[in-house]
């Protein structure tokens, strides 16, 4: 579940920053010359990818933890068994 939740958070930040790039579909309401509304939709756009990026650095995390914690039961299960 946590992998299908991290692919498509990084599926959609990869789709904003796409359309940050290319001036994609986002941008077809707002006038061309209309500079503080275009300034605008960019600080929103630019909000929403931190979010991405903090909502994947927190998965990211929680990963790595559970990937340690998975190691250091396997190695506490592997030395027990190594005792007998």
């Amino acid at each position: 579940m946590e992998r299908r939740l991290r692919t498509r958070l990084e599926r959609e930040l990869e789709s904003l920053r796409a359309q940050q790039r290319h001036g994609g579909p986002v941008l077809a309401n707002v006038p061309q010359h209309n500079t503080p509304a275009l300034m605008e939709l960019l600080r929103v756009k630019e909000e929403r990818i931190l979010v991405l990026e903090a909502d994947m650095t927190k998965w990211e995390q929680k990963y790595l933890e559970e990937r340690a914690m998975r190691h250091f039961a396997m190695d506490a299960a592997a030395t027990a068994a190594a005792q007998r």
